[in-house]
């Protein structure tokens, strides 16, 4: 009596009969390959369609379902993640922007010691794409944050055109405009289904790629503080020790302690209950802890540190200004 049979069962656990769609790439998880939304349609916009046909059904429970206290806690935590990468690197692209490198045409209606973008857009930009893009993106995990690889894409644009002479805001449409053109004929032609070709290897090194981007620039900004020329300066001035010092200190306020309270729940003080809560709203109440600290020297009528702050513009009440002054929109 031969035993091939059940040693082939024994070996291959997924065989024919039990997957009677096998996978056309065996040496890939066959869960992915047997996902719908990784089926080809084949017509023009076919995979648009199917992903609205497949998602339609569950938007409202996908709304429905999330009321729980775990969303507020995820939602905080997205929300101050967001919000801080988003007003840093609108500060970047602030520095980045000055007028006084931008092109002749910019310089007709730019002033001296302005920028033509800064936080202001980056804020408003970052909150109309995510609203659109959650509501109707049909990617209920779509996490939607300007990175730095497209703050430097923007600031090669503007020494684009400051090289050339054009005017920047033209340069940055016509390419905005491309770029979405691009972006339709890939959804179009399906060609995002191919990501079940790449290694989790290929995944890793964007990650990789993405965070190291943030690590070095939060480090570069601590060590550029202490390496300005202007350092000299009284405490209550900018570009002094003292704002350096407690700078610094503030990031790593920040750090410790959204770290300790992230792993509050190995730890056997306090109950289950406060433990978990601590952990879930780690990065908000650090945040909130260390904006509460930076007006220290404020409040105090002994200490006068210079803290720098973000320049939304003058505004409304509860609105921005356009970072450019001669620009109404």
């Amino acid at each position: 009596m031969s035993l091939a049979p059940e040693l082939s069962e024994l070996t291959n656990p997924l065989s024919e009969k039990e997957n009677p769609h096998p996978s056309p790439h065996p040496h890939k998880d066959p869960k992915i390959a047997s996902d719908p939304s990784m089926r080809r349609i084949g017509w023009f916009m076919g995979g648009v369609v199917d992903d609205y046909r497949r998602r339609l059904p569950l938007w409202c429970s996908d709304i429905s379902m999330a009321a729980t206290h775990k969303t507020i806690s995820s939602a905080l935590f997205m929300f101050f993640a967001t919000l801080a990468s988003t007003v840093a690197l609108g500060v970047v692209i602030k520095r980045s922007t000055k007028c006084s490198d931008a092109s002749d045409v910019d310089q007709l209606t730019c002033k001296d010691g302005e920028s033509l973008l800064g936080v202001s857009e980056w804020l408003v930009m970052n909150s109309i794409a995510g609203v659109v893009h959650a509501l109707v993106g049909c990617q209920p995990l779509l996490v939607l944050r300007p990175t730095d690889p497209i703050t430097a894409f923007v600031t090669l644009l503007f020494n684009v055109s400051s090289s050339f002479n054009v005017e920047f805001f033209s340069l940055l449409a016509c390419t905005g405009v491309f770029v979405s053109l691009y972006m339709i004929i890939i959804a179009g032609l399906e060609l995002s289904r191919f990501i079940q070709l790449l290694t989790r290897f290929t995944y890793d090194i964007f990650a990789v790629f993405v965070c190291s981007i943030y690590c070095v620039d939060g480090v570069q900004g601590i060590w550029d503080r202490f390496s300005d020329e202007d350092i000299k300066n009284p405490a209550n001035e900018d570009h002094s020790v003292a704002e350096s010092l407690w700078a610094f200190n503030l990031g790593l306020l920040l750090f410790v302690t959204a770290f300790w309270l992230h792993f509050m729940t190995r730890r056997k003080i306090l109950f289950e209950g406060i433990r978990s809560f601590l952990a879930d709203y780690a990065l908000t109440i650090a945040t909130l802890v260390c904006v509460l600290v930076s007006y220290c020297p404020v409040w105090s009528s002994g200490v006068s540190i210079s803290v720098e702050r973000v320049d939304t513009g003058a505004g409304t009440q509860y609105g921005v200004e356009a970072t450019l002054s001669g620009r109404d929109w």
